[in-house]
């Protein structure tokens, strides 16, 4: 109800109005209903904050990784060129077996780089859907209050008019 509305109830029924408590009408089914929304617009609202969360924190460990990767690609690619040098400098037939190792092991940690630089942009767009479902599901939160209150409102006025006759 709004300030207007309840300015112009008859003198009677807004004081019955004022000295009815919301708290009289705990039980009523459509209160009760009408919780219920807020309890499931928040649940959904809190859901959509907590996937955001998990995504960004997921991407910064992703990107963390990644980051590890391209280190290790470093070293490794170091250790591989002195390897290879090593064999090459003893002019004896060269046993390739290790070098493949570390080339694997460079080339699997490479797939993991570009792997997460080939999907960052798309986790992005996710991130930016979950803060924009995020970001519109905080209205459904207060749209249910506002029909809890509408709810009450309606109650008492009930309520005052049956007390007023």
């Amino acid at each position: 109800m709004t300030d207007n509305e309840y300015r112009e109830l008859p003198r009677h029924i807004r004081e019955r109005f004022s000295s009815i408590s919301d708290s009289e009408f705990d039980e009523h089914p459509d209160v009760l209903e009408a919780r219920q929304s807020i309890e499931e617009a928040e649940a959904r609202h809190q859901a959509n904050i907590d996937c955001v969360s998990a995504y960004r924190l997921r991407l910064q460990d992703l990107e963390a990784q990644r980051g590890q990767a391209l280190h290790e690609i470093r070293s490794l690619t170091e250790k591989r060129t002195q390897q290879l040098a090593d064999l090459l400098l003893q002019g004896q037939s060269v046993d390739l077996n290790p070098d493949q190792e570390l080339q694997a092991q460079i080339e699997r940690r490479q797939l993991f780089a570009d792997v997460v630089e080939i999907a960052k942009p798309t986790i992005e767009q996710r991130i930016k859907a979950a803060a924009r479902a995020s970001s519109m599901s905080g209205p459904s939160c207060s749209s249910a209050e506002e029909h809890l209150r509408g709810v009450l409102d309606r109650l008492k006025l009930e309520e005052a008019h049956s007390r007023a006759s």
